[in-house]
């Protein structure tokens, strides 16, 4: 008998033919973390737009507050007869209408611009366009004036006056395409003629 030599060598299973799953899966995870990253940036450049435009309307909300009360002041001033910047303007048939006008703010016989060193004072950077005011004299409705038990009424004892500002953002560009923040504001200031 003749015996045939062993083999010392082990046999592999045959390996089923490869696919590239793997290849399929790694590029759908890398077009995943494409997308993300491209939304995360998107996110983030938008957080940047947004915090510059709270930042515009911000700015423009402090020179339209410093504009308030320098427009203020100056209506005192004229009231008492002192030298101003700021011209009243009478009540008009319409009301107060005045204000309501957007052309009326590019008339410089109506609207007074804040100098800018006001708004140095309050600590304002420079803006190249500074707040503009109108101030107009109004009355109250006709049941707000009635005397009261003889007494004079609020219209015969103070000179009431509707202050009108618009601030400005430092970055405020005004046309077609508009850009830059755009406040406005009101006070009703009651001055005593006595």
């Amino acid at each position: 008998m003749t015996t045939q030599p062993h083999s010392s060598r082990t046999s592999v299973p045959s390996r089923a033919p490869q696919q590239g799953i793997v290849l399929v899966i790694a590029l759908i995870m890398m077009g995943v973390i494409a997308a993300g990253s491209a939304i995360a940036i998107k996110l983030a450049m938008s957080s940047g737009q947004i915090a510059a435009s709270l930042r515009g309307n911000s700015l423009a909300m402090q020179a339209a507050e410093a504009g308030l009360r320098w427009c203020e002041l100056q209506a005192r001033l004229a009231v008492r007869g002192n030298v101003s910047a700021v011209v009243i303007q009478e009540e008009t048939g319409e009301g107060l209408e005045l204000w309501r006008n957007r052309n009326n703010f590019s008339d410089d016989a109506l609207v007074a611009s804040v100098p800018q060193n006001i708004l140095a004072t309050n600590g304002l950077i420079s803006y190249p366009r500074t707040p503009e005011c109108l101030v107009q004299r109004f009355s109250l409705p006709p049941p707000l004036m009635a005397e009261t038990a003889g007494a004079p009424s609020i219209k015969d004892q103070n000179e009431l006056l509707l202050i009108t500002v618009r601030g400005f953002s430092p970055d405020y560009r005004r046309g077609a395409n508009s850009t830059g923040g755009e406040v406005w504001l009101q006070s009703i200031l009651s001055i005593p003629l006595f």
